[in-house]
């Protein structure tokens, strides 16, 4: 049995208070903007996890036909409906105004789920502070703060979400002085691993997601991917790494390079890569 919360998450609004996330049950409640959960998921992250003995997730849904309520989890996960009118009282098209309401819907709704389940608000009475005071951004530091090598400067990964997730490496002067910064991902701590100092200016941050791939990133503000199977000279792997580049899939989008390794990839036989170019 789980013994602490440690997810939430927002499915959605429905018309009628089940699990069913089917089309015909969906409510279109408001057209989002694409940052409009970025308050909540920093909402979250602040307060979690918290003591909760047999609910280790709670998926939050906006129900317009009934009241505020919980049911009983099921493998450690629970759902939370909560209570919202028919339509909204005011128009809310701006970014900042949807993701100030999504952080009350959750906040009221676990008001109700911390009385249920029996774990501590106070934890989400401080995050919603911080949370408003942050103006709703979603943004954290993936790992440690290193110092180069003469410990003249520090590097530390910072990610943060608009229009999508983005990554940047910051350096930092030996007093804690700004020095520069890079944003060289399109990725989450999901997929972003350590750093490390190879050298006086540069750092190397490696990838969770593509075996044996890093990123080099120096003080100067330049930055590649090093793609860990490039080697092997195998089209699979050469069409893997123009697909990646292509799509943008977690690193910066080069797809001029891309579609080079994809006409390399396909001058060597490999007919996805073949197929792939006759779509561009």
């Amino acid at each position: 049995m789980s013994k602490f919360l440690r997810q939430i998450e927002f499915r959605g609004f429905l018309r009628d208070a089940t699990r069913d996330e089917s089309r015909p049950n969906l409510y279109n409640y408001f057209e989002p903007h694409d940052n409009f959960l970025t308050g909540l998921w920093a909402y979250a992250r602040y307060a979690l996890p918290v003591r909760c003995d047999g609910v280790a997730k709670i998926n939050c849904y906006g129900c317009p036909s009934t009241a505020t309520r919980c049911d009983e989890p099921c493998l450690n996960i629970a759902s939370l409906w909560i209570s919202i009118p028919e339509t909204l009282p005011t128009t809310i098209d701006a970014c900042l105004k949807q993701q100030e309401f999504m952080v009350d819907l959750a906040h009221r709704g676990l008001k109700h789920a911390s009385n249920e389940y029996r774990f501590d608000y106070s934890p989400f009475e401080a995050a919603k502070s911080k949370a408003d005071a942050n103006q709703y951004r979603f943004e954290f530091q993936i790992g440690n703060t290193k110092k180069s090598p003469n410990r003249s400067l520090a590097a530390f990964i910072w990610c943060f979400y608009d229009h999508g997730f983005k990554t940047e490496v910051v350096f930092t002067t030996r007093d804690g002085g700004f020095f520069n910064r890079t944003i060289f991902a399109t990725a989450n701590e999901q997929t972003i691993s350590a750093i490390r100092w190879l050298d006086q200016e540069r750092v190397q941050i490696s990838s969770k997601d593509f075996n044996g791939s890093y990123w080099i990133c120096d003080i100067h503000g330049n930055a590649e991917f090093v793609f860990g199977l490039a080697s092997s000279n195998s089209p699979h792997h050469i069409y893997m790494h123009a697909t990646i580049l292509i799509n943008g899939q977690g690193v910066l989008a080069e797809r001029e390079k891309g579609i080079e390794l994809m006409n390399k990839a396909a001058e060597m036989g490999f007919k996805h890569a073949i197929n792939h170019l006759s779509r561009l």
